[in-house]
């Protein structure tokens, strides 16, 4: 193979992945690449390009393979340390924009935040759209994973937004419990905590290379929210407005265990894009 057309030929049954994988290695943009099937590609490309196909065909993400996901208008760092970014973690986004626009400068939190890509996207966007709440506000966001903390500050740093977002190490939401608490604003609280169970995460193969510590939530998916609902118990006498997003067989287990917690808020199950309970919303008042 020697030219961009023998190469979306011989890979046609990675069409998209394969025409990614070129725009990487050619430092092109796609319109380019679609634009010029003859182009040739370098000795240094061909082994580049070769090489990444090869770890394709094995399973590998091709996100991990050129290091960055696109989010909602926005290109992240990524690692096998974090989460790949989804499409139905938009739903997120959504409910905390409309949280910001129908209230005063609140906390905006981020549990599980892998790469950073929701707390950074909802805090650039209510920039966007309204600069003195997003002056007001606070944005804050927690992963008990070092690693994937690492790479959410290097995309902090990379959308300059270091100053901004505070990155904390720990056991869900405990590294800003007592803050929170003390707060007399209103709370976003987004967890997209792991919730697969052990033989879900064995037999999902599209989610072989990603990090286990990120999927996994215990016997039947839900300890991690378990705990988090028990933590939050100390946020009562808070407003607060919280998001879960799980799968959708689990949803009458956590409003079950969300009732119980919170017996006088108000829940919800909150659909994704295709229509499914994919999120559990609490609103306490």
């Amino acid at each position: 193979m020697e030219n961009v057309a023998s190469y979306l030929k011989v890979n046609g049954d990675f069409p998209r992945e394969t025409l990614s994988l070129l725009v990487f290695v050619c430092k092109r943009d796609e319109s380019w690449i679609l634009a010029h099937p003859e182009y040739k590609l370098t000795t240094l490309e061909k082994k580049q390009l070769n090489s990444l196909l090869k770890s394709l065909r094995t399973g590998q993400p091709l996100a991990y393979l050129r290091g960055y996901q696109d989010f909602h208008n926005y290109r992240f760092v990524v690692s096998p340390s974090v989460l790949i970014p989804r499409p139905e973690s938009e739903t997120i986004i959504e409910a905390g924009l409309n949280f910001a626009a129908t209230h005063e400068p609140a906390f905006f939190v981020d549990l599980g935040t892998g790469s950073g890509a929701l707390i950074l996207t909802l805090s650039n966007e209510i920039k966007r759209i309204n600069p003195k709440k997003y002056k007001n506000s606070h944005f804050l966001a927690g992963d008990i994973s070092a690693p994937a903390l690492i790479v959410a500050k290097k995309n902090a740093k990379k959308l300059d937004f270091s100053a901004k977002v505070s990155f904390k190490r720990g056991n869900l939401i405990l590294p800003f419990l007592a803050t929170l608490k003390n707060a007399s604003r209103p709370l976003f609280i987004a967890a997209n905590l792991p919730y697969l169970t052990p033989t879900e995460a064995k037999t999902e193969t599209s989610i072989a290379y990603e990090p286990k510590l990120a999927l996994v939530g215990g016997r039947d998916g839900l300890s991690l929210y378990r705990q988090l609902l028990k933590q939050m118990s100390a946020l009562k006498a808070h407003h607060f407005y919280l998001i879960m997003e799980i799968n959708p067989h689990q949803e009458g287990t956590l409003l079950a265990v969300a009732k119980r917690v919170f017996p006088k808020a108000s829940i919800q199950k909150v659909p994704d894009l295709s229509g499914r309970t994919r999120f559990i919303s609490i609103e306490n008042i």
